[in-house]
């Protein structure tokens, strides 16, 4: 697939959790013109890259800017976060990297055996 196929469908799913979200920051709550979405597992891990519980939006400010209160410099707190205030998003994430680990575990355990 080409990059300019990826933007296609990462704009078109970013729009879409915009809207899911109400176009506002769903950690302050206000709307903002630079409304961010973020990867609640690393954009890296392809599996999921365009997977809607996966991504939430956030203004900057909570994205990555602030220092007790950004998915990307205080990750912890995003969790927590999770945990509280979007519970279904929560247990998808928690139950997916359970799952990814697993997945890891058993390709550890094959090789280890060979």
């Amino acid at each position: 697939m080409g990059r300019t196929e990826k933007r296609k469908q990462w704009k078109t799913v970013a729009d879409a959790v915009r809207e899911r979200d109400g176009n506002v920051c769903c950690v302050c709550g206000q709307p903002h013109v630079k409304l961010n979405v973020h990867h609640l597992i690393p954009r890296e891990v392809k599996e999921y890259w365009l997977e809607p519980m996966n991504l939430i939006s956030v203004c900057p400010r909570h994205h990555k800017y602030s220092y007790t209160e950004s998915f990307h410099k205080a990750p912890f707190w995003g969790v927590i976060y999770l945990q509280y205030y979007r519970p279904e998003q929560y247990k998808w994430v928690i139950d997916t990297i359970k799952g990814m680990m697993n997945a890891k575990t058993d390709i550890i355990n094959y090789r280890s055996e060979t």
